[in-house]
């Protein structure tokens, strides 16, 4: 069985502290999903890279999480991007 984290990005991992936790919760991982901060960042990451993000998701897919993981620490660099994070890792820390 392959590895469920070989294909998540390290920034996403370590921009929740409970994110190997989450990954094992149905329920809390669609709360997740689901929240507004994790919207605001879908969006500001579709804002961000555009077409660099099917890119990225297409070579995750093929198993080269690099592009992927370039996106991410951009979008938790920015600032709208790192203040959403903060919200969800402040949101998610108790779960």
């Amino acid at each position: 069985m392959t590895d469920p984290n070989m294909s998540i990005p390290d920034g996403l991992l370590s921009a929740l502290p409970n994110a190997q936790r989450l990954l094992g919760d149905q329920k809390a991982l669609e709360s997740l999903l689901q929240s507004p901060d994790a919207q605001a960042l879908a969006a500001l990451l579709q804002q961000q890279s555009g077409a660099a993000l099917q890119q990225a998701a297409d070579a995750a897919g093929r198993g080269d999480t690099a592009p992927l993981q370039a996106l991410v620490q951009s979008l938790l660099n920015s600032r709208e991007g790192a203040q959403a994070a903060q919200r969800l890792r402040n949101d998610f820390s108790g779960r």
